[in-house]
């Protein structure tokens, strides 16, 4: 199994096309992954929601998406499956995800992943099933993702001024509003600048606040 664990499919191509045809529901395309700065091919948008966490986690550096084939025998005809990512995070070691909408797992799909999770822990590699996502922590993480691009990072005065008016958690955080407002008076910022400066370093996780409850400018938020 070595040489399996050697080879480098984060940077494969997919195995397999996703085919575009009138009617089709699935919403595709190509998500920017920002710890690697290139974009992932995704089949469907809860694909993309998938992404978009694992790229929030700060701990993978290259994704790839259904970048092999896993085939078993059943019967007189093999079964087939392309995981749909893999992701090689900084340590080295794999994430295999499998990303599914709990309410559409059939028998069928779930023998496919557990087989799939089988050949994973065979060769020393994590696997997971992304299935359900909170509503709130789904609309938090793609506001925040919308600014993940280093090109909205804020200018070292800025990003301190948020950082110290950003109180420890222990003592309970500041509000965003106040955060907001001293960024745009001791830094010259209009409201919608300093609110880009914090998603940036919301995206970051240099800034924190609560995830499960949607963002408002009332939100606490800590560093």
């Amino acid at each position: 199994m070595n040489e399996v664990r050697d080879i480098p499919f984060e940077e494969f191509e997919p195995v397999r096309k996703f085919p575009a045809y009138k009617g089709k529901r699935a919403h595709e395309g190509s998500f920017w992954f920002a710890s690697s700065g290139r974009h992932v091919r995704f089949e469907s948008y809860f694909e993309m929601i998938a992404l978009t966490l694992l790229d929030f986690t700060h701990q993978i550096e290259k994704v790839s998406s259904n970048p092999f084939w896993l085939l078993w025998p059943k019967g007189s005809k093999p079964a087939r499956h392309a995981p749909d990512f893999f992701a090689r995070l900084a340590d080295g070691s794999v994430l295999v995800v499998d990303v599914h909408p709990r309410k559409y797992l059939t028998e069928r799909i779930q023998t496919q992943h557990s087989r799939t999770r089988a050949v994973c822990n065979s060769v020393g590699w994590t696997y997971h099933e992304f299935t359900e996502i909170h509503d709130a922590v789904q609309h938090n993480i793609a506001l925040v993702a919308a600014y993940s691009h280093r090109r909205f990072a804020p200018e070292a005065m800025v990003r301190e001024t948020i950082l110290s008016r950003a109180l420890p958690p222990e003592i309970g955080g500041a509000p965003l509003a106040s955060i907001l407002a001293a960024v745009e008076h001791e830094c010259g910022l209009d409201h919608i600048s300093a609110l880009t400066a914090f998603h940036h370093l919301a995206w970051q996780r240099d800034v924190h606040f609560d995830l499960a409850v949607p963002l408002t400018i009332d939100s606490m938020v800590w560093r």
